[in-house]
């Protein structure tokens, strides 16, 4: 099956526009809206970080980062949110955070960030959907996954795979 097409021909991109938005999180009020999405994904709901008595999932990469929230148009609720870091302005040649934690798994003869002109770097990271838009029933406390078999067509709610993919 075409991944652009599901059942009737209809077109899950155009579909996927008319359901949400993209914003990009650029005063506190929506950042702060970006670190608590995390904060539900990444510590309430999975447990992969420590639950905060503030509510903000945050670290240092994400005072050079651009944030990125998804909602859906018609009720402007919060689907999920991803970020972009960019080389430290101050530090360029510091690390981002998958040249740090996948500094072994870096085959460098193939592939050297470090060689790379750091102003045009950078890393998609954190991106987190919330529970609700990321599982079917019976999926609530596994992280997201996207297959080939979620843009085929079957009985049940759709997953919509495009919301991990699109953030």
């Amino acid at each position: 099956m075409n991944p652009s097409t599901s059942r009737g021909g209809a077109n899950l991109g155009h579909r996927f526009e008319e359901l949400f938005e993209f914003t990009l999180a650029l005063d506190e009020s929506s950042v702060e809206m970006v670190y608590r999405i995390r904060h539900d994904v990444y510590c309430r709901e999975l447990g992969w970080e420590a639950v905060r008595k503030d509510g903000l999932e945050k670290d240092d990469y994400d005072r050079h980062s651009v944030h990125c929230l998804l909602r859906k148009r018609e009720t402007g609720e919060l689907v999920g949110c991803s970020r972009l870091v960019l080389a430290r302005p101050e530090d360029p040649s510091f690390p981002l955070p998958f040249e740090l934690s996948c500094r072994d798994a870096i085959h460098r003869e193939l592939f050297d960030p470090a060689r790379l002109p750091r102003q045009d770097v950078g890393e998609v990271s954190r991106l987190a959907v919330m529970s609700e838009f990321r599982h079917r029933q019976g999926e609530a406390d596994k992280p997201v996954s996207v297959a080939d078999r979620d843009f085929e067509p079957r009985g049940g709610p759709p997953r919509f795979p495009f919301i991990p993919r699109s953030l």
